[in-house]
């Protein structure tokens, strides 16, 4: 009895940006934009979350051997609040480096636009769920280690909703 239409809008930041003006009323998507609206004073709220791990892998073009090797490195992300850049800024900290005396971020989109940019050389690295992660490893990219190795215990796809419209829609 549900009427769903489905939307791919390419990055978490739009994502959350369509919940928040109402132009989705729900979206899959990692919580920390929900997280912020909220303890702002927003009406972002996460209902639900379907994923309390981060499968992603951090994969870089083969010439990088460790993580240290990524100073002056282009990192891929969706975004630079939400999601990746976050993960990644925390897994390549815990090894010395910072963002952004360190390394940089292009906005290369979800999964599927970091493996192309990886791929085209736009970037030097990325964290890549499956399958990416495994397309990368078996292309011949250096596999420098699960996120949650160093973040073990974060949801990682929560659904998101408007206060006002989950109230209204339980």
């Amino acid at each position: 009895g549900l009427d769903v239409e489905l939307r791919r809008l390419g990055s978490v930041d739009k994502a959350t940006a369509a919940v928040r003006t109402g132009e989705a009323n729900l979206a899959i998507s990692p919580p920390e934009g929900a997280l912020a609206d909220a303890a702002a004073g927003g009406s972002l709220r996460l209902i639900a979350a379907n994923c309390n791990c981060l499968p992603l892998t951090l994969v870089a073009n083969a010439r990088i051997k460790r993580i240290e090797d990524l100073k002056g490195a282009v990192l891929g992300t969706s975004s630079l609040t939400e999601g990746t850049a976050i993960y990644t800024r925390e897994m390549l900290s815990r090894r010395g480096l910072q963002y952004p005396q360190d390394y940089s971020f292009a906005l290369a989109g979800v999964h599927q636009g970091r493996w192309k940019a990886l791929q085209e050389g736009i970037i030097d690295a990325a964290v890549q769920p499956p399958p990416f992660n495994f397309l990368a490893i078996d292309a011949g990219y250096t596999d420098l280690g699960e996120v949650s190795d160093y973040l073990p215990e974060i949801a990682f796809t929560a659904v998101l909703g408007r206060l006002d419209w989950v109230q209204d829609n339980e």
